[in-house]
């Protein structure tokens, strides 16, 4: 019988934090598409700014590399919890894990539809998105945290890169 890896793979570790720092990066400067927005809220045009390009390809981007995560999710198993693992606390992690994965496919998917298609309720819905986002990775972060600072149980050690098996 093979043995299970107690941490992820490379690309899996790349892929997590590639895409935390793409997401964080949209966040901190989200503002940078407001003009290009609002010059369509407004006259009904598209304005190409710096700002929507960049907004426009990260958020592509992230889809992407979402997208590339979930399938590498259903051909390389996941390193196994640590010991003593609550199943109640698994469970948690599990959906807000899969609720995260789905928020990051919509975002992108509202934010075009939004844009190219001037679909200011979808607009509301990519804001409303992103909010579950921050709310979804703090607690995935807290999570995290709670592990390696109180459970001391080498969890977060599964996602540094360098520590493959």
């Amino acid at each position: 019988m093979q043995e299970q890896a107690q941490t992820y793979d490379s690309v899996q570790i790349f892929l997590h934090w590639a895409m935390a720092l793409l997401i964080a990066s949209q966040f901190a400067f989200y503002w940078i598409v407001l003009p290009g927005w609002h010059y369509l809220i407004t006259t009904h045009s598209y304005l190409f700014t710096p700002g929507v390009i960049i907004h426009l390809t990260v958020g592509t981007a992230v889809l992407v590399l979402v997208l590339w995560r979930l399938q590498l999710k259903r051909s390389h198993a996941a390193p196994p919890p640590p010991k003593d693992f609550d199943p109640r606390m698994e469970a948690v992690a599990h959906v807000v894990q899969w609720a995260t994965y789905l928020t990051m496919v919509l975002i992108p998917l509202t934010g075009i539809l939004a844009y190219f298609f001037d679909l200011r309720a979808v607009s509301i819905v990519h804001n409303v998105l992103a909010v579950t986002l921050l709310l979804l990775v703090g607690m995935h972060a807290s999570g995290a945290l709670y592990h390696q600072f109180v459970r001391h149980d080498g969890l977060l050690l599964r996602m540094k890169p360098g520590e493959e098996s």
